[in-house]
């Protein structure tokens, strides 16, 4: 592990910021003095970053001028400049599609001119931006992309932000080991280039880990390191963030006059700064911690105001984490009609957000299988038209042999040998239009697996759904049982028979889902016990799921177990196929 604490007094002290930024109205003094070239192109763009943070649509003035000015010189890198303006003008404006189109153009140039640097940050950005949706394989397949490009550009700087950004997927994901493997490399990086304000997040980053693992000590260290670089940065929304992990940190070890007092410093930061999503999570900490004093008035006071601002700025996260606050408070105070009531409250929204992100999954599955099947389609085209052209040569060549032979009829023995000759090259034709054909039927069955596949992992996330469901409906037959008088038992009974039984189909279609896995991976699990005959039954369909690249958390909701069992199933399953620490179980099951 290593040692970060000697590191503190270099970056506290050591350090020093400088941002030079010209002042607005000198560039616009410049602007309407410059002449109409490639200069003029890049104070217009100047012009529109520093609009961004202030006036999108003045940003996007100048963002579109400058464009129409590269274009009419032919300045490519003025285009694409003025592309990534124009595409980070519509982001502050959160127009995400655009943002991402203006992204992509500006991509497309920067790779053409050999400016790969930039493409990996534009890549960066539109990782962020489909994160930030909730559609983390997209993210993810960016984020590579641009760690890829950073690469090849042999640039530190870019290649940190995307190991950083790979880390946060993980990390959303619960994969805290790869999150903390790549928030690692990414700050090794940025202590080597010194990239104050890339450290200050990595810092942060790493301890989040940390605490996750309840190594505390660890944790705070790393914290007060982040907030000592945060200050000198005037990273005020960035300071929240710290002195709230801290608080977490201070309430998960019971020191509650800490905890309060790092909430409470997080408030008064995001309150000057007018962050109100921040200032509706302080509340929400503050709230937790009154609720551990065993003060639940006071905490139901700070959930209402966070409810409020969730409500008013639509931070579903927010309603539902303060539903869920409101719900234990009340519950302590034995207001239990009122507990229930905010108990739906966020339950509810938290299926509305598993049904959004189930939907975004699946539309992300339905697209990518779309693009397989065109990209079949294609492939299959063109070789019916190399048959097809074959054929026309086949045929040529049939008239030269019959033309040659009757001009050949009078001399026998070159008649014969023509022949002769002809068949050889006939056969070999044969023989080749065969393998062609094989090799067609292939594809075609592996077009057909592929589809199947596809309607296999819709089917499985469907079959999820539902497990999700009746898991509900037992915790409610379980708060009916405790809370519930006889009077409203009955009636409240009823309503989860209406539903259970609109549910009932379950077993029926877990057993068919079965089927499915083992139907479609026949040759998959003749392939598996050939190589690893030691494997047990639930070890194969365990594989089957990996190989469709269901989540641990998506096998567990499937089959009815905890995470940690398909955790562990995970691991004796690695153990039993010798398979390499670093390498993916997935990627291993998918390429067997």
């Amino acid at each position: 592990m290593r040692n970060f604490s000697g590191i503190i007094v270099f970056f506290l002290l050591g350090i020093q910021t400088v941002f030079a930024q010209e002042p607005i109205d000198m560039l616009i003094k410049k602007y309407k003095h410059a002449s109409e070239d490639s200069s003029k192109v890049l104070l217009l763009n100047k012009l529109a970053l520093a609009f961004s943070d202030t006036n999108v649509d003045i940003s996007t003035q100048y963002a579109r001028q400058g464009l129409n000015l590269a274009n009419k010189i032919n300045y490519r890198y003025g285009i694409a400049l003025s592309n990534r303006n124009l595409a980070y003008a519509f982001l502050q404006g959160n127009n995400f599609q655009p943002a991402i189109n203006y992204y992509l153009i500006c991509i497309k140039i920067y790779n053409e001119i050999g400016r790969f640097d930039q493409s990996a940050e534009a890549y960066n950005k539109i990782g962020e931006i489909y994160k930030s949706q909730g559609s983390q394989r997209q993210a993810l397949d960016h984020f590579n992309k641009a760690l890829q490009l950073a690469e090849q550009a042999s640039s530190r700087y870019h290649k940190a932000n995307a190991l950083n950004n790979i880390g946060s997927i993980h990390f959303d994901e619960t994969n805290y080991d790869q999150a903390y493997e790549y928030y690692l490399k990414s700050l090794m990086i940025r202590e080597e280039i010194q990239d104050t304000i890339g450290m200050a997040a990595s810092y942060n980053n790493v301890a989040e880990i940390y605490r996750l693992r309840e190594e505390f000590d660890k944790a705070l260290n790393l914290y007060e390191i982040s907030i000592g670089m945060n200050k000198i940065l005037d990273k005020q929304d960035w300071l929240a963030i710290n002195y709230l992990n801290i608080g977490n940190v201070h309430l998960a070890s019971n020191n509650y006059d800490e905890a309060f007092a790092s909430f409470q410093k997080a408030l008064e930061i995001n309150q000057k700064i007018g962050n109100q999503k921040g200032i509706a999570n302080s509340n929400i900490w503050l709230g937790n911690y009154y609720v551990k004093i065993k003060n639940p008035r006071k905490a139901l006071e700070l959930f209402r105001i966070a409810l409020e601002i969730g409500r008013k700025h639509n931070y579903p996260r927010v309603v539902s984490a303060s539903a869920l606050g409101s719900s234990e408070a009340q519950s302590n105070m034995r207001n239990f009609d009122k507990a229930l009531k905010f108990f739906k409250m966020h339950s509810s929204i938290d299926d509305s957000l598993f049904n959004v992100e189930k939907a975004r999954q699946i539309a992300e599955m339905e697209a990518r299988f779309e693009a397989d099947r065109q990209k079949q389609e294609l492939i299959l085209k063109d070789q019916e038209i190399e048959l097809y052209e074959r054929n026309e040569r086949i045929i040529r060549l049939q008239m030269i042999m019959a033309i040659g032979g009757l001009v050949l009829f009078i001399i026998i023995g070159l008649l014969m040998y023509g022949r002769q000759k002809g068949k050889i090259r006939k056969d070999r034709e044969l023989m080749d239009k065969n393998r062609e054909i094989h090799h067609t039927q292939q594809k075609l069955m592996k077009s057909e697996l592929n589809i199947k596949n596809n309607e296999l992992m819709n089917f499985a996330l469907h079959i999820v759904q539902k497990n999700d469901f009746l898991q509900a409906v037992k915790n409610d037959l379980k708060i009916i049982k405790a809370r519930c008088d006889e009077k409203e038992q009955p009636q409240k009974i009823n309503e989860l028979l209406l539903k259970v039984n609109q549910n009932l189909r379950m077993s029926t279609e877990l057993e068919q889902f079965q089927k499915n896995v083992d139907q479609v991976n026949r040759e998959f699990f003749h392939k598996l016990e050939n190589k690893f005959p030691n494997l047990t039954e639930n070890e194969k369909r365990l594989s089957a799921l990996l190989r469709l690249n269901l989540s641990s958390k998506e096998i567990a909701t499937l089959n009815n177990i905890s995470i940690k069992a398909v955790e562990m199933g995970r691991y004796r399953l690695r153990k039993k196929i010798l398979l390499e620490t670093n390498d993916s179980l997935t990627d291993f099951l998918q390429k067997l």
